[in-house]
């Protein structure tokens, strides 16, 4: 099994580049990921949404008794800050509202067998210049994979999906926080698995005029208006 340790990095105002990011891009938006935390072979990015494949024994808990009466059980935790960043391409906007879903695989041998597990995921509203992020305290959030199986299951693919809450106006950057839990109990003579085998996002892109066509839409309401006052004049 392999654990996860914590790493916390800066978030707020201040600059965010302690983690090695390796860069993805997707059709009008760059991924950058936490190499260190994540297989970025395993990554694969389909217009604006990346996933990421995992192999036991990553992200895997597994745990196992041969004596009647006997209890084992096994945990995972990880909290991690800014795993990715998603930076939009010149002339676009990412929404802070994404879409998330995950795949699990559970599988016991007896009914005294349980598993939990739990990922949570949050957007916030960032900036990129000159290769430094910088990221706002505001955040959009939720959880999309809530785990709760007991007894006996020989192999359980499990699928969960869902939308973030809060504001869709669209901003240059997000980065991505990620907090994942999961715990396996078991009694007995008897076997318990979790394993994520799959955690995956989508965006919702859209254009953003640039100011020089903010200044032609300006400029053309402007004249539409003299031309106006010249027609009542006359």
């Amino acid at each position: 099994m392999k654990v996860l340790l914590s790493l916390v990095l800066a978030c707020g105002m201040g600059a965010a580049q302690a983690a090695n990011y390796v860069t993805l891009s997707g059709a009008d938006v760059d991924f950058f990921i936490d190499a260190d935390y994540f297989d970025v072979s395993a990554a694969t990015v389909t217009g604006n949404a990346i996933s990421f494949a995992f192999t036991p024994p990553e992200y895997t808990l597994s745990v196992a008794g041969n004596q009647p009466g006997s209890r084992s059980e096994g945990t995972l935790f990880s909290d991690r800050s800014k795993l990715f960043y998603v930076v939009a391409h010149e002339g676009y906007g990412v929404s802070p509202r994404f879409q998330a879903n995950a795949s699990a695989v559970y599988a016991a041998s007896a009914d005294t067998s349980r598993a939990t597990g739990s990922i949570n995921s949050y957007a916030f509203s960032s900036t990129y210049s000159n290769g430094v992020f910088s990221s706002s305290p505001d955040s959009n959030g939720f959880q999309f994979l809530q785990l709760n199986r007991t007894g006996g299951a020989s192999s359980e693919v499990v699928d969960f999906s869902g939308y973030g809450n809060g504001q869709r106006v669209p901003v240059g950057a997000l980065g991505m926080d990620l907090n994942l839990s999961a715990q396996v109990t078991q009694e007995g003579v008897s076997s318990t698995a979790l394993s994520i085998r799959q955690l995956g996002y989508s965006f919702t892109v859209t254009a953003v005029p640039e100011p020089e066509a903010w200044l032609m839409v300006l400029a053309g309401l402007g004249v539409m208006g003299w031309a106006l006052r010249l027609n009542r004049a006359s």
